[in-house]
């Protein structure tokens, strides 16, 4: 899988610019706030259709205008491809190749990719919320079957919800069945993946760190997510709750509100950990996404990556670009002007 070319029209600084790129590493170099990381957001944007930095597609359109555009071109098996993204508030368009597609759901999965940013820390020290997001994304594109469980338990919750907040207990037995058997599928399917991440984290945080602390990773939910089957559970649950949740007119217990607990020499980092520890363990996990992905899907994921040495020390930075050797097609941003370019790579200068 290798992504050949990108062109953008309205997108966040740029009114129109075009890149092509090179199979192994991509280099966006210049000062800050010249846009270099609203590129990787473009680039990245297909993977899993959403940016890593807004929820709101809006947010992509440039100031003063009326729509965004993006095209991605990428080789995949082989067969050249296209993705054709238009947005407007009030109009969207998803073309892939020449077929128009309903929504974004159908895609994802086709690219594949991690992104490191400085902003991962919040995977740690951030809410329940950017955990979860953290397992869901690397499973969306995965497993099309868990997407479409997080949507049905999604929709499910809220009309569930709107029973609640009009206190009408009549049909709500059908919504929670509905939610029970996805929240079943949604909850397994984060346990396993945590398990799966946990030995590789594991050997990453200690060939970054040099520390021979025990690191405990555990998903946290609120019924034993070590059965193979939790949909009568997730019955009890929902009906138990019922009443006193009608009180507050929400759904206060689920897979929505699970959550990840990271414990390093039995201390649990976001409390106790280091800013070093903190920012080790971001970047193990990401790396460790990317080594499950690549194992999973016999294919090499893409890597992005938003300046982060910039928070290592010297160490940390050369093991990490230990592992940063394994990558194939990479794209990075830095504020440093690259002192050796060589002919495999490909070089921007953003200014």
């Amino acid at each position: 899988m290798i992504v050949k070319s990108l062109i953008l029209r309205n997108f966040r600084l740029y009114p129109e610019v075009s890149f092509a790129f090179g199979s192994k590493l991509n280099v966006f170099y210049g000062k800050n706030a010249t846009g270099k990381t609203s590129i990787l957001e473009a680039i990245q944007f297909f993977v899993n259709f959403r940016s890593f930095r807004t929820p709101y597609l809006a947010d992509l359109i440039s100031k003063e205008q009326k729509y965004f555009s993006a095209e991605l071109r990428f080789s995949r098996h082989g067969i050249d491809q296209k993705i054709y993204v238009y947005y407007s508030p009030k109009e969207k368009k998803v073309i892939y190749n020449s077929t128009n597609c309903p929504s974004f759901s159908s895609l994802l999965g086709l690219l594949k990719g991690v992104i490191i940013v400085p902003e991962d820390i919040e995977i740690i020290k951030g809410s329940p919320q950017s955990r979860r997001e953290f397992l869901d994304i690397f499973l969306m594109q995965i497993d099309p079957m868990f997407v479409h469980h997080l949507n049905r338990y999604q929709r499910a919750m809220k009309q569930r919800n709107t029973l609640l907040k009009l206190k009408r207990k009549d049909g709500i037995e059908n919504w929670e069945h509905e939610m029970a058997l996805s929240a079943n599928y949604i909850s397994l399917k984060r346990n396993e993946l945590t398990q799966q991440l946990v030995p590789i984290v594991e050997k990453i945080y200690y060939q970054i760190s040099n520390e021979n602390f025990p690191l405990a990773i555990r998903y946290k939910s609120n019924l034993k997510v070590e059965k193979n089957n939790l949909y009568e559970e997730y019955i009890r649950l929902f009906c138990s709750n019922r009443n006193k949740e009608m009180e507050i007119g929400l759904t206060m217990e689920g897979p929505h509100k699970d959550d990840i607990t990271f414990k390093v020499d039995k201390a649990e980092i976001k409390h106790f950990g280091s800013e070093g520890q903190l920012r080790t363990l971001v970047i193990a996990l990401k790396l460790a996404q990317w080594i499950q992905l690549k194992n999973i899907t016999g294919m090499s994921p893409l890597a992005f990556i938003d300046d982060i040495s910039i928070h290592l020390d010297k160490n940390r930075k050369e093991a990490i670009n230990v592992f940063l050797e394994e990558f194939d097609q990479t794209f990075i941003t830095t504020t440093e002007v690259p002192i050796s370019q060589t002919a495999n790579n490909r070089y921007f200068l953003i200014t």
